[in-house]
């Protein structure tokens, strides 16, 4: 989350956001330069304008999607929070299990087409 720290009303709901999500939301202020330079070096396509607006809390997601606006309407944001609040990481039985019957094939299937 990049908020303006600033402002009143940001600071209280990403507070709000931090109690209820925890580790989960990585806050930068705005303000902090250095910061909103690391995160845009990170997420290309990203504009500077977008994320230090004033009054502004907008979100990038580990999946690169941006959310703007978020002082305005949460609601995507809170699904995306909510969704990776939940989400549980495969066991390694789990992921070795899935990549002997999907992609293991799917690797020799590669390797003797490349070979004809």
């Amino acid at each position: 989350l990049v908020y303006d720290a600033g402002d009143a009303a940001c600071l209280r709901s990403v507070r709000a956001l931090q109690r209820l999500y925890g580790d989960l939301c990585r806050v930068i202020d705005a303000r902090d330069s250095e910061s909103v330079h690391a995160l845009l070096g990170s997420a290309p396509g990203l504009q500077k304008s977008l994320l230090q607006r004033p009054g502004g809390i907008c979100a990038v997601l580990p999946s690169g999607l941006f959310v703007a606006e978020c002082e305005q309407d949460a609601s995507i944001l809170l699904y995306e929070l909510d969704y990776w609040a939940r989400l549980v990481p495969a066991t390694e039985r789990s992921w070795l299990d899935a990549n002997a019957r999907f992609h293991d094939p799917l690797r020799q299937l590669q390797a003797e087409a490349s070979l004809e």
